[in-house]
């Protein structure tokens, strides 16, 4: 007699029970029960515990660094390259989301690490498989014919919970792919949105080329005309040196234009272009972006906003579940096999079950002695989780560290380019006066050419300033984890169902006393009988 309880929220008592009658004494019955169980809640896998570092960067409840902004929260996806790049640059975005071949790549490795936790999975199916076999044979000068169908059927138990540990570490490595693909997608969208800016200043700072090449030209002129018509303050030397100094401005504008060239070459081929394309169509600028508050909210935003910190914290627990394995492969495994094999002479009286076998057993392997493999596999398991216990600790750190250095870059950039376009104000007031003065014959070319150069080069490192300025706030988006909830919707935890957790001691109580109470039942329900 076989009987099976299936009780206890997900734990699977097999009990497995054989009546024999003494021939002795035929009044008593004697009966052997072999039983067995296991429990899938339980592991062997160590508890999570978060680094102190994490925990105290959760309790946070600002950043300290140069900068303040605003914690206030937003409710909708916040893309923040709209503001620099408008609708051409949230264009490119998009295509470099579908067609980006780096991100193409990525998508690949989710899917493969995706089918792999498949895999892992069905190890803890039963594996089935069902033979055919024809024989003819011949025996006392007779031909005879044999046919059979066998069905066969073997479970691993998985009585210390190794392969569902070792499915959970193919989970949390594919969530960590994920997280990881998440990232690369944010960096990519980063080194796009510097890239156009790169484009965008280049392209200013070649109108700016031009213009001087077009004011250098004045002067020469002027110069030359003055010359011509007898000025004392006017030599031919003067007008040489403002024929130089067109000369040198003209040679400026080939060199602004190959580094735009090969700018866009580089957009080309991370939107998946031809070298090209996008130089038909380039309509950026810098943009006009107000000193206006970003809402980075608070430290403890960043161990859900980063996913560099999701794939260190994923990495981290699936390292765990390493230790699971290891210390679950020190214990006995035990298989259940049953094969059922239906025989006949005749194909059509196969399943007539006139013939037919059927056989149930079960397999327990304990290793003995391996020379210390297993062992020292699972101090190797264990000394890599605490190692990757640390690099999530630092990767928090460092999440920490990098907003608080765009903060500071950001509020320094800030400062310069506000005294900048002072400067750049303050020269060009003095250039127009010069060059009226100029013109009037009562300023020498030395003069012109001096406030027209200090112009030209306020003009030139308030176009880096700006670009500077604005490759900051990229900097700041992305350190704050890139495209973010302010507040996160409440929604169904997907990462933690992967999420190890240990079995409490009432649960494995609870196992036991209705193990014992099984047991109980069965030895009453047999004197009864």
């Amino acid at each position: 007699m076989y009987q099976i309880i299936v009780n206890i929220e997900k734990n699977i008592i097999l009990i497995l029970s054989t009546r024999m009658t003494c021939a002795v004494c035929p009044p008593f019955k004697y009966t052997s029960t072999v039983l067995f169980f296991f429990l899938p809640a339980c592991s062997m896998t160590p508890q999570f515990e978060e680094p102190q570092i994490v925990t105290s960067i959760a309790e946070s409840s600002h950043y300290g660094g140069a900068g303040v902004m605003s914690d206030s929260s937003i409710s909708e996806p916040y893309e923040w390259w709209r503001e620099l790049g408008g609708k051409e640059l949230s264009e490119w975005v998009n295509q470099l989301r579908e067609h980006n071949l780096v991100l193409v790549e990525a998508r690949s490795r989710n899917e493969q690490t995706r089918i792999s936790a498949r895999l892992k999975g069905g190890n803890r199916w039963p594996e089935v498989t069902l033979n055919n076999n024809a024989l003819r044979y011949k025996s006392n000068n007779t031909w005879s014919n044999s046919y059979s169908i066998g069905l066969n059927a073997s479970l691993d138990t998985d009585v210390f919970g190794g392969l569902r540990a070792s499915q959970r570490v193919a989970e949390l490595t594919a969530a960590a792919t994920e997280a990881d693909y998440a990232a690369l997608e944010q960096q990519q969208i980063a080194t796009l949105a510097n890239n156009y800016l790169a484009a965008a200043a280049l392209k200013r700072r070649l109108r700016l080329a031009r213009s001087a090449a077009e004011s250098y030209q004045t002067t020469l002129n002027v110069t030359d005309g003055q010359y011509r018509t007898g000025s004392k303050l006017t030599s031919a030397t003067d007008v040489q040196i403002a024929r130089q100094n067109l000369d040198s401005a003209l040679a400026d504008i080939p060199d602004l234009e190959t580094q735009l060239t090969i700018q866009l070459f580089e957009i080309d081929g991370q939107l998946a272009r031809f070298p090209g394309v996008t130089a038909k169509t380039f309509e950026g600028d810098l943009p006009s972006v107000s000193d206006a508050d970003i809402p980075i909210g608070m430290p403890a935003s960043l161990l859900t906003r980063r996913p560099d910190v999701a794939v260190a914290e994923l990495q981290y627990r699936a390292a765990l579940e390493d230790v699971g394995v290891a210390r679950a492969s020190q214990f006995p495994g035990l298989t259940l096999r049953s094969n059922l094999i239906f025989t006949s002479n005749y194909p059509g009286q196969v399943f007539d079950f006139v013939d037919y076998t059927a056989s149930l057993f079960a397999s327990l392997v304990q290793p003995v002695f391996q020379g210390g493999r297993l062992r020292n596999e699972f101090r190797l398991q264990r000394a890599k989780a605490n190692e990757l216990g640390f690099a999530y600790a630092r990767t928090a750190l460092a999440a920490l560290s990098e907003v608080e250095t765009a903060l500071a870059k950001l509020a320094g950039n800030s400062a310069r380019v506000r005294l900048l376009r002072d400067a750049v104000e303050s020269a060009r007031l003095s250039d127009e006066l010069v060059q009226n003065r100029h013109r009037q014959g009562l300023e020498t070319l030395l003069k012109v050419l001096e406030t027209r150069r200090a112009l030209d080069t306020e003009r030139e490192n308030l176009i880096l300033a700006e670009q500077s300025l604005y490759e900051a706030r990229v900097d700041l988006y992305l350190s704050l984890g890139g495209i973010w909830f302010a507040d996160e919707p409440e929604q169904q935890d997907t990462t933690l169902s992967m999420v190890p957790r240990k079995a409490s001691n009432a649960v494995t109580e609870l196992c036991l006393s209705s193990l014992e109470s099984a047991i109980k039942n069965r030895c009453v329900h047999d004197r009864n009988r």
